[in-house]
């Protein structure tokens, strides 16, 4: 009986946040996470190089130095 409240309210909250507001983090990740799923599925040496623990730590041209 809890578990279906918490789930209703659950539903609640996203209906609310992406129809009244555009949305929220949820929603972001959400749409990160179908964005790496597409990269695994049809770029997967992409997806497996942007794991890559040094990645950040290379200087980048749009920080300034």
């Amino acid at each position: 009986m809890v578990f279906g409240v918490k789930v209703l309210a659950g539903i609640g909250y996203g209906y609310i946040f992406l129809h009244y507001f555009g949305g929220d983090d949820t929603w972001f990740f959400h749409d990160q996470g179908l964005h790496e799923k597409d990269l695994l599925l049809n770029h997967t040496a992409q997806f497996f190089s942007d794991l890559n623990p040094a990645l950040p730590f290379q200087r980048n041209a749009t920080i300034l130095a």
